[in-house]
């Protein structure tokens, strides 16, 4: 075919990949995704899996159901925090920049002061009437 269109079809510039270099191509992309995953804990139990985002399906218990669990399929990542480090969180559904102000490791959450988005500026200011809220570790 690609001989063909070559020679049959001018003004049209044809690449030939060899079907092994596709295969191992999607091996080699299969391989890094598989590396970072985990298994989904009660795999046994679901029968239906739906893809929600990259990293997180919706695992139904029959396809039928309409009540379901989210489970990720990323290897989670470990951080180590300080007192004082500033940390970006996501909040109320909107990311927020703030400073770890205490961490307990018995709770395995933190206490953190959000900063705010300045009204004219790219940058972040201390909003010094917000509440401090425990964030806890999923």
């Amino acid at each position: 075919m690609f001989e063909f269109c070559q020679e049959h079809l001018k003004g049209i510039t044809f690449t030939f990949i060899k079907n092994e270099k596709i295969i191992q191509h999607h091996n080699n992309k299969l391989v890094k995704r598989f590396e970072n995953s985990v298994a989904i804990t009660g795999t046994r139990s679901f029968h239906c899996f739906v893809p929600v985002s990259e990293i997180n399906l919706k695992c139904f218990i029959t396809s039928q159901a309409t009540e379901y669990e989210i489970h990720s399929t990323t290897k989670a990542v470990q951080i180590t925090l300080h007192t004082r480090d500033s940390i970006a969180c996501a909040y109320d559904g909107q990311w927020w920049l703030a400073e770890v102000n205490d961490i307990s490791d018995i709770n395995k959450d933190v206490l953190v002061t959000f900063y705010h988005p300045c009204q004219n500026k790219d940058s972040f200011e201390e909003k010094g009437k917000r509440p401090d809220l425990g964030a806890h570790e999923q």
